[in-house]
């Protein structure tokens, strides 16, 4: 069997609501409720904030879809 052939049966619905969710959760988590004690950790409260690229917002989402397939794949 290979990869491809284990993707048939995936419920691709239901991986991409868990991307959105767990991206979703993910920015309310490090955007909003620990924005100041995770800058205070990186020792970066004090300087501006930069501009975020869209890697920034696009790269967990990706690197989201990308462990849900494997998951899928190798249940």
């Amino acid at each position: 069997m290979n990869v491809l052939s284990a993707l048939g049966p995936v419920d691709w619905i239901a991986v991409l609501l868990a991307v959105v969710a767990y991206t979703v959760l993910g920015g309310v988590r490090f955007a909003g409720l620990f924005a100041k004690p995770y800058a205070a950790a990186l020792g970066r409260e004090s300087t501006p904030r930069p501009d975020r690229p869209a890697l920034f917002y696009g790269g967990p989402a990706v690197g989201t879809a990308g462990t849900a397939l494997i998951v899928v794949a190798f249940r």
